[in-house]
Order: C-alpha cells, then sequence, then structure tokens
C-alpha cells in the first residue's frame, strides 16, 4: 500500500504538468487545423497536397495532446452501460492484427456478465495498448490471452484493503513474452519507462492506468523473466442485464426536425468562422454570438427553439458552463456542446452539473464536429 501511495503522487505530479501543457497545446493547434482544413477545401493539386499535409502533422499532435489530457485526467469518459464482453468482441479484429504474424490472440470470456459503466472508446484503447505492449515483449511469436470473468470483494477479506468492496468484471491480459524484473515492475506503470512499448510514444501503460482509473477501475500487473506478464483489470459492477435501455437511459429518438437551429458561440473570429461554415453546409440554421453576452441577447431575441448551443469553455466574462446555466433555465430541452480545450475541468470548477453534457476537445476535425452535434439532436 506504501508503494502504491508513493506511485500515485508520481503521477500526480507528472499528470499536472502534462494538462497545462496540453491545454496550451491543443489552443494553438485548434487554429492550425482549421485553417488547413479550410484551406484544403479550396485549393487543388499541389497546393492542396501542401495544405493535407498541414492537417496530418496538426492531427498527429493532436493525437500526443489527447494522450497527454489522457494522463493528466483531465479527458472526460463518456459513460455508458457496456457489456465488456462485446467491447473485446469488437476490438477483436484490430487486435490480432496489431498483434502481427507469429503472434494469436485467445479469448476465454466468462458468461453472463453484468454491465459496467464506461467508456467504450477508452476501454478499446487500454486492449489495444496492451496487445501493443505484448507484441514488442513477444519478438519471436507467442500468445496473448485475455480472459472476462465475475468476482465479488467481500469486505471482510484481505483484498478490501486495496480494492472497494462490491461486484467487479474481472479482466485478465497474458502474454507469454520476456517477462519483467522486479525493479521494472515496480515502475511499470510510469511515462517513458523501460517498460513501456507503445510506439505512440512510450507511454502506453501510464494511459492504460490512467484510463482504467478514469473508468473507475484498478489495474496491476505480474510478471517474472522467461514467463510472461499478466495484467488484471478490475472495473465496478453496475446491474446485471435488464437491457441496455433500463440502465443507461437510452431513449427513442423523436421524429427528426428538418431545420434544427444551433447557437455557436466563440470569441476566436477565425474558428467561429469555421464551424460556421461546417455547420450550414450541414444544413442547419445558424445563430452566432462572440462571446456569452452576445449569445444571451441572442437567445431572447430569437423567440424559436434553439436545439444545440455550441460554446467554447473559457470566454472573455461569463464561461461556457455559466451561460449553458442560464439559456437552459428557460430552454430546458436544448442540448449543450462544450468545445474547450480544458475539457471536463473547467466544467467541474464551475459547479455546473454535466451529466447531460458533452465536450469536443480542441482541436477537431470537420466531422468529428458534425458527429457530436448529430448525435445531441437525436437525443433532443
Amino acid at each position: 500500500m506504501e508503494d502504491r501511495l508513493t506511485q500515485a503522487e508520481r503521477m500526480e505530479a507528472i499528470a499536472g504538468m502534462a494538462g497545462g501543457l496540453a491545454h496550451e497545446f491543443s489552443n494553438q493547434l485548434t487554429v492550425i487545423l482549421a485553417y488547413a482544413d479550410e484551406l484544403s477545401s479550396r485549393l487543388s493539386g499541389e497546393e492542396q497536397d501542401q495544405a493535407l499535409k498541414i492537417q496530418h502533422a496538426a492531427a498527429a499532435a493532436s493525437a500526443m495532446t489527447g494522450q497527454l489530457l489522457t494522463l493528466s485526467r483531465r479527458e472526460r469518459a463518456r459513460v455508458e452501460a457496456l457489456n465488456i464482453n462485446e467491447v473485446i468482441f469488437e476490438i477483436q479484429p484490430l487486435l490480432s492484427h496489431s498483434l502481427g504474424k507469429g503472434r494469436t490472440l485467445t479469448t476465454n470470456l466468462g458468461s453472463p456478465l453484468g454491465y459496467i459503466r464506461g467508456d467504450r472508446d477508452q476501454l478499446k484503447q487500454v486492449f489495444l495498448n496492451l496487445a501493443l505492449r505484448a507484441r514488442g515483449a513477444m519478438p519471436a511469436g507467442g500468445d496473448l490471452r485475455i480472459e472476462s470473468s465475475t468476482i465479488e470483494i467481500d469486505p471482510e477479506s484481505s483484498a478490501a484493503r486495496l480494492y472497494r468492496p462490491g461486484s467487479y468484471v474481472r479482466l485478465r491480459v497474458t502474454d507469454s513474452g520476456e517477462g519483467l524484473d522486479k525493479t521494472t515492475q515496480a515502475r511499470i506503470f510510469e511515462p517513458f519507462g523501460s517498460a513501456t512499448t507503445s510506439p505512440a510514444g512510450r507511454m502506453g501503460l501510464s494511459l492504460v492506468h490512467s484510463m482504467v482509473v478514469q473508468n473507475g477501475g484498478y489495474i496491476t500487473a505480474a510478471s517474472d523473466i522467461g514467463r510472461g506478464t499478466s495484467f488484471e483489470i478490475l472495473l465496478p459492477c453496475i446491474g446485471t442485464f435488464r437491457g441496455l435501455s433500463e440502465i443507461s437511459g437510452i431513449a427513442k429518438a423523436p421524429a427528426e426536425d428538418p431545420t434544427p437551429t444551433i447557437l455557436l458561440v466563440e470569441d476566436e473570429d477565425g474558428v467561429r468562422k469555421l464551424m460556421h461554415n461546417y455547420l450550414e453546409r450541414e444544413g442547419y440554421q445558424l445563430l452566432e454570438a462572440r462571446n456569452a453576452e452576445e449569445a444571451e441577447l441572442v437567445a431572447e431575441i430569437y423567440r424559436e427553439p434553439i436545439h444545440v448551443l455550441v460554446t467554447d469553455v473559457v470566454m472573455p466574462g461569463m464561461t461556457g458552463p455559466q451561460l449553458a446555466e442560464r439559456l437552459t433555465h428557460f430552454r430546458p430541452q436544448m442540448k449543450v456542446l462544450f468545445v474547450s480545450g480544458y475539457r471536463h475541468d473547467a466544467i467541474g470548477r464551475s459547479g455546473m452539473p454535466v451529466g447531460d453534457l458533452s465536450v469536443l476537445p480542441k482541436p477537431f476535425p470537420a466531422v468529428e464536429l458534425l458527429r457530436r452535434v448529430r448525435g445531441l439532436l437525436s437525443q433532443a
């Protein structure tokens, strides 16, 4: 327990630095990515190819920023009720491909399992990072095994000293690779350590650790030289299979509105104009404001329904969460999409409940903005 506390303190210090750097970097990348996207749609030939290269470089930098934000635990998980076996089935072909020739993937999935509450994409990334790490640990070939089961942590058991009592889905991801010595095991989840072999920046296992914790779980590792490495993940159960809609609150979508109205609030003129163009080309009706005060005035004058508020989080004067709180008070059916480099931490500090809110991290491509807006409209 003392070792775990020391490791947690080191991770928190690294997380604080990573989160600050990622926020500042993401603001600059948003502008670069947005203008490059707009240029590529207007140009052709060699000039368009140059604009696309800027986009690709900015997208690669954005992926690194996302890793830093995940590591800092500032990236809010998109939580839903999940059957972990279904998540494994979905990611299994990609895992097999990622392992490469000479390495096999086998699964032993217990049934039935209870639901967990987690982020589907983050959990897939956990499996993918562990598979990439296993590939590096098995250069001559081998086997990666994924097992799932359910366990109960009794309050009176010795395990209750390390885990909160209750029901858990237990995942074991075991490779037949070279194994790790005790010194390496002690620092296995630290960034840039010798145990991390992810090609995406040698932060693979630290990201796995952060993602598991963000989804309310625990992860431990056991290894011996020449006998492979096994990772055990515990994720809290939230219930048995009673139908997904009963647990996650999924409702049927209403009849489609032919012309949804969106209120767009962004103090950066260039980004606002590009977002306006993206949404307008999709056929939405746009209302626009440069700050929260202007948005309030627009919402007061406009008498028809506003279906989605798309707003930056940090703006001069009133913040995005404060604006959303005031507007949803008299427009309770309006959905909210936050666009921010801060992600959920700024929303949490505002004191506003975030259960029905969505956050689109900067930088983002046009397709992701449109996907998020369509998703909110389907819930309206």
